[in-house]
């Protein structure tokens, strides 16, 4: 009876170690494909966040590329409206001579 009684116990321990193996080996299956699945979902958005983040850097570098020209195309009428005033009055003075100077001869 001892030895049936150790073969049992034996044989229960046996189990109790076959099912804790197969518990970590399916864990750690199941761990593995969840980590696969995981890093294939992260790469998507990954990809998806450069997209989205290269599109708003390019319509941002647009922006400021529209921005450079209105805000050139603004001092360059300020200074053609201000600095060639002189040259506009010069113009203006000497037409008004050559008027004047017609109309004296008629």
């Amino acid at each position: 009876r001892a030895r049936e009684a150790e073969r049992l116990a034996w044989e229960a321990e046996r189990h109790v170690a076959a099912v804790l193996i197969q518990t970590h080996y399916r864990a750690y299956s199941k761990g593995r494909t969840q980590r696969q699945c995981y890093m294939l979902t992260r790469a998507a958005v990954v990809t998806v966040q450069t997209v989205v983040r290269g599109f708003l850097v390019r319509q941002r570098v647009t922006l400021m590329q529209w921005s450079a020209v209105v805000i050139q195309r603004a001092y360059r009428g300020h200074v053609d409206r201000t600095h060639n005033t002189a040259a506009r009055k010069i113009q203006t003075w000497y037409h008004c001579v050559q008027t004047a100077r017609k109309q004296r001869q008629n």
